[in-house]
């Protein structure tokens, strides 16, 4: 049998080098709320980006194609000189708060990759199959076709993007609360026709993932990056308090929570630790973004798998906010990047390679141990040894992500 051609690739410029590229390569086709259909295309050349996911733009200033819901298509990297041995292959499932980008197919890949990397994302915002369905009703309401469902199917791109924002908040503390009234993943579980399984905390917990290692990371100052104090900064602590106790935590341990936060040192910016943005700030990074990464480390350690948990830090003095590693993950950085915050991105990309190619990222795994009960998933505790690495900065990550689970002890996280 003949070897199939390559498609033409362009060569373009990295941080390590010449790669080639190829882009456009469609893999896949859906028509909309459709599963996928595998198509057998393989063109004779891929030099144009394909089309991105269809979301409401302006989100980013340029998504870097044109949007189309039929977005099913690769761009795939590699060494120009890359010899005649297999390489390792990193696959990014990229984000966007389920509103924006990627939203990743059902489609079963047990059994598909050998690692998981968790960057800033995961179990947080799961809504519960009740609030999903009231946001349903009312956006089939919005859109007029509440006793006609199947007409959504030949709605305008423009009125389903239209009709979003009116059935979900736009403060990032209420889009990830307990019962968020915002797009994420639904907890279906409990109907008959469920997507999920069970809650994916709990799939972790029972050991579900445990044959994969995983490793979890988050940014030190994760909201920052979406901080605008006109709308997000509270009057007083006791509206940060008052916020906590809405979570499901006790009167003490809120007021425990907000002294904490209140006594940790000023901002890179010289803000004072005490006021109550940034204590709202570093309340939300916790409570969205590190609480859930750390206790997802610690499920999978405890169910028996292999977990490693990261940071994020600073580098030159700037805040670490959600997504400053980003570019990082893909071998990159951001165009206004100084010098320490490229070494930074390399110490992230550093990482990621080395799961790909040894299967560990460079430093020992959290203490593995028997798997709990669901309803124990609180009694997890970051040990004095655990190992977590940081980039950017000389930070002590792992004292950082222990006092967070001592403080937020006892408190359920969705």
């Amino acid at each position: 049998m003949s070897q199939p051609r390559l498609p033409l690739s362009s060569t373009i410029q990295a941080s390590t080098g010449p790669v080639r590229r190829w882009a456009g390569i469609p893999y896949a086709s859906a028509e909309r709320f459709e599963p996928a259909r595998a198509v057998d295309v393989l063109p004779g050349q891929a030099l144009t980006a394909g089309p991105a996911p269809a979301q409401p733009l302006p989100y980013y200033e340029d998504p870097g194609a044109p949007v189309s819901e039929d977005c099913l298509n690769l761009t795939v990297w590699a060494p120009q000189e890359a010899g005649e041995e297999p390489l390792p292959v990193v696959v990014w499932i990229y984000g966007g708060a389920f509103i924006a980008g990627a939203l990743p197919a059902i489609d079963e890949a047990a059994g598909l990759y050998s690692g998981l990397v968790l960057a800033s994302g995961g179990m947080s915002r799961v809504v519960p199959g009740w609030r999903a369905k009231e946001m349903t009703a009312a956006f089939l309401r919005e859109l007029g076709v509440e006793h006609d469902p199947q007409a959504l199917r030949r709605a305008e791109l423009a009125d389903l993007f239209a009709a979003q924002p009116t059935i979900a908040v736009s403060d990032i503390g209420q889009r990830n609360s307990t019962a968020p009234q915002a797009l994420g993943i639904v907890d279906d579980s409990a109907e008959p026709t469920g997507v999920l399984a069970m809650h994916p905390m709990r799939a972790l917990e029972a050991g579900r993932a445990a044959l994969t290692p995983i490793l979890v990371c988050s940014t030190r100052d994760e909201i920052s990056a979406f901080r605008n104090p006109e709308v997000f900064d509270p009057v007083d602590l006791d509206a940060v308090r008052s916020e906590i106790e809405d979570l499901g935590v006790e009167r003490t341990q809120a007021e425990a929570l907000v002294t904490h936060y209140a006594s940790l040192p000023e901002a890179p910016t010289g803000e004072a630790g005490s006021t109550p943005g940034l204590v709202r700030q570093r309340m939300l990074t916790d409570w969205i973004y590190r609480l859930p990464a750390a206790r997802a480390a610690l499920a999978q350690a405890a169910a028996g798998g292999t977990a490693y948990l990261a940071m994020t830090g600073r580098a030159d003095g700037a805040q670490a906010g959600h997504a400053c590693d980003g570019p990082a993950l893909l071998g990159s950085s951001w165009p206004q990047s100084t010098p320490a915050m490229k070494a930074r991105d390399a110490q992230v990309r550093g990482w990621v390679l080395d799961m790909a190619t040894d299967g560990e990222p460079g430093w020992p795994a959290l203490p593995a141990g028997q798997a709990p009960a669901p309803e124990r998933v609180e009694e997890l505790r970051l040990g004095q040894g655990a190992v977590v690495a940081v980039a950017g900065e000389d930070f002590d990550a792992a004292g950082d992500y222990r006092m967070m689970t001592e403080l937020w002890h006892g408190v359920d996280r969705p």
